[in-house]
């Protein structure tokens, strides 16, 4: 957990050790915060939840949407298990889970925005019993596309030093490699090759900046070898060579500035 969330987390706790269960407070958090009965229906969500999720009318989920009930997020984004815990008595924090929004309102669209969440759950309790499950949710990311496609893009941002791997991707967005091609370059503009190469050169950039690296030792960080194709790549989308890109952004007293690729 960051430093944030663990903030954020902490604060929620220790405010519900002194309030009712009007819920009301809640609306003085900055991040989403759903409340859940023990069926698992939605009994309540913050002001900052609607805001996040595009909710404006409340009767569309209060009471409707039950967490229990969605196989989407239980099952096929694998997350019955933690939650199942939360509603047994148990705390559990999950890391850049994906999280549907339009799932809240029932829309089930296939284009809709879908948040990658740190997500805290804490069972409240009254007396000796459970009497609701919280879900503290922060958001790292947000895309709006095909789900299908999100899943890909988050399998390459976390992978990204692997390499690219049409076929493995289009398993994990569950297509054909080639309906997941056509279908990603109808969303994003851009190959899955295209993208994970921006993501490369993103990152071969980062890492380029670092004083304490040759260039050598950056593009090995990045897990491509600088005599490869990425120093190739990296003209083509950049429109300078790494030691041009190096000289322009780190100043000459800098430790290793101006280093050769050796």
């Amino acid at each position: 957990m960051n430093s944030d969330t663990y903030s954020y987390t902490n604060a929620f706790i220790k405010a519900f050790a002194n309030a009712d269960m009007s819920f009301r407070f809640l609306d003085l958090f900055p991040f989403m915060i759903v409340v859940f009965g023990l069926d698992g229906t939605v009994a309540y969500i913050n002001h900052a939840g609607y805001e996040e999720l595009k909710i404006t009318d409340p009767g569309q989920v209060i009471g409707k949407y039950s967490i229990l009930e969605d196989t989407v997020i239980m099952d096929t984004l694998g997350q019955r298990a933690n939650i199942e815990k939360a509603f047994r008595g148990e705390k559990m924090t999950g890391h850049n889970l994906i999280f549907p929004s339009a799932h809240f309102t029932r829309t089930h669209e296939p284009f809709n925005k879908t948040l990658i969440q740190t997500v805290s759950c804490f069972p409240l309790w009254e007396g000796q019993q459970i009497a609701y499950v919280a879900m503290v949710l922060v958001t790292t990311q947000a895309y709006e596309g095909r789900m299908e496609i999100i899943k890909a893009i988050e399998y390459m941002n976390k992978h990204w030093k692997d390499d690219f791997d049409r076929d493995k991707l289009a398993k994990i967005a569950n297509l054909s490699p080639f309906h997941f091609t056509r279908l990603f370059k109808q969303y994003q503009g851009i190959t899955p090759k295209e993208y994970y190469k921006q993501i490369k050169i993103k990152k071969l950039c980062e890492m380029l900046l670092d004083p304490n690296l040759s260039i050598k030792q950056a593009f090995f960080a990045c897990g491509v070898d600088v005599k490869g194709r990425y120093a190739h790549y990296f003209k083509e989308v950049v429109d300078m060579t790494p030691s041009q890109y190096r000289a322009m952004y780190i100043t000459p007293g800098s430790k290793q500035s101006g280093a050769s690729s050796k």
